[in-house]
């Protein structure tokens, strides 16, 4: 992590007091991106069929999520729940989104957000 922290290009930071988030549906941590990657140092709530999304908006809550969804980027399914990696897709344009949402498709359920900052 330490490594990937170095290239990072954009940072976020999840929150666990975030007003939408309970004790159930969290994140707590640093989410990091460069041109190729986006990663946690932290942790998030566990729980099935979570989705890291990138949006064009920051949203705090899931009917705000589900308003943008049409709009957002699926980047991939997190299958650990610390300090994970994804692989970005190539040819996006990153200046196009301003956060990340991580979602639960299994329960349809809003998990945690972070506003990116470069």
């Amino acid at each position: 992590m330490q490594a990937l922290a170095t290239s990072a290009e954009w940072r976020g930071r999840f929150v666990r007091d975030l007003p939408r988030s309970d004790a159930f549906h969290w994140g707590d941590g640093t989410i990091m991106m460069n041109a190729n990657k986006i990663w946690l140092d932290g942790t998030i709530s566990p729980g099935p069929g979570y989705r890291l999304h990138l949006v064009p908006k920051f949203v705090d809550d899931g009917a705000g999520f589900l308003a943008i969804k049409a709009e957002s980027r699926q980047i991939g399914a997190l299958k650990t729940f610390e300090n994970f990696a994804l692989d970005l897709p190539p040819a996006i344009d990153l200046d196009e989104y301003d956060a990340v949402v991580i979602w639960c498709e299994a329960f349809k359920q809003f998990i945690t957000a972070a506003r990116l900052e470069n």
